[in-house]
This record gives structure tokens, sequence and C-alpha cells, in this order.
């Protein structure tokens, strides 16, 4: 539900990722998250996997990271540095919103630094709503936009509540409605 950008932009934009998000940074996202040992994570449009790989190495074996993403460069970059570091919790689906998992079967979803791409953010969220347990946490962090407006947008499809505005940060916890 968005457009693929071209490979030379993905990979451009995969630099600018690596080299600009402090390690500092994504473990405060990972831990702000609510993510724990073993839970079952999804990383939706995961771009090159600076999240996946991460959390995938912090929720340990009995755990697993679902990482989703519309270009297939994302599953080429996370599935080597997965390889590399012998992590074997991690699928990849290369996709523009739906996705082949259960139902209820997902503790945490991630929607960091995307919502602005999205074409039709009202499909992909009804799809994060179905695969988010009851329980389930939905995480995002807002950036290109006002924060107001990407809140707005996930409001608006009365499938999530929030539950903590983060201050001074556009990272936003969001309960499922059921």
């Amino acid at each position: 539900m968005s457009t693929q950008m071209s490979n030379f932009n993905f990979n451009l934009m995969s630099f600018f990722m690596t080299a600009f998000k402090k390690k500092s940074f994504i473990e405060k996202r990972i831990r702000e998250s609510q993510i724990k040992k073993d839970d079952y994570v999804l990383d939706y449009a995961c771009g090159p996997g600076i999240f996946t790989i991460p959390i995938a190495s912090f929720i340990g074996e009995q755990g697993k990271v679902i990482a989703a993403d519309i270009h297939p460069l994302a599953g080429e970059k996370i599935c080597k540095k997965a390889s590399n570091m012998e992590l074997t919790n991690i699928e990849f689906y290369q996709t523009d919103c739906e996705l082949p998992i259960p139902d209820n079967s997902i503790n945490v979803a991630l929607l960091f630094d995307c919502i602005h791409m999205f074409k039709n953010i009202n499909k992909i969220l009804a799809e994060i709503h179905r695969v988010l347990r009851n329980d389930g946490v939905l995480s995002v962090d807002i950036h290109h936009i006002k924060k107001e407006n990407g809140m707005s947008l996930i409001e608006k499809s009365n499938l999530f509540s929030l539950e903590m505005n983060h201050d001074n940060s556009n990272h936003l916890l969001y309960k499922p409605r059921k």
C-alpha cells in the first residue's frame, strides 16, 4: 500500500538509517515499545532491519520477528545480517499489506518512520489489528509529517486507542480496540 522506491533510493535510505540511527536510540525505542523476551514482534515496513536485528537478538530463540516490507532488498539485507549473526528467529515477507500469519499472533507491532509513505493507511492498520493480540501493543514512531497528523491517521481508523504519548518524542503506543 505504498510505492516501492528504486533500488538506488532504498540503498541510500539504508545507508543513512544505518549511519545515523544510534544504537542508544534503537535500544531506547525497543524498551519503550514494551518488547519482552519470547515475544512475537512485527516490524512492518522494516527497511534494512535496523530494529529487526536487535529485536531478534533481544527476544531470544523462543521469540520471533516478522519483518515485512514492500521492497525485495529489505529481505536480502535482513536475511544476510541474520545469517551472519546466526539468528534463526526472523521471517521476512515482501508485501504491500497482507501478511500470511495467524490472527492474534503478535505481541508488539512496530510502525517506525513509515506511515507517511502509505497510500492506504486504513488497510494496513486493519491488517496489523488482525494479527495483533488483544493485549498487544502497536508502537509508532512518526517522522516526516506532523505528529498530530500521524496520530489523526491512526485514530481515524477506530482500531486503536492511544495508550502512551512519550513526551518530547514522536513515539506513541496504542492498544487494539476489540
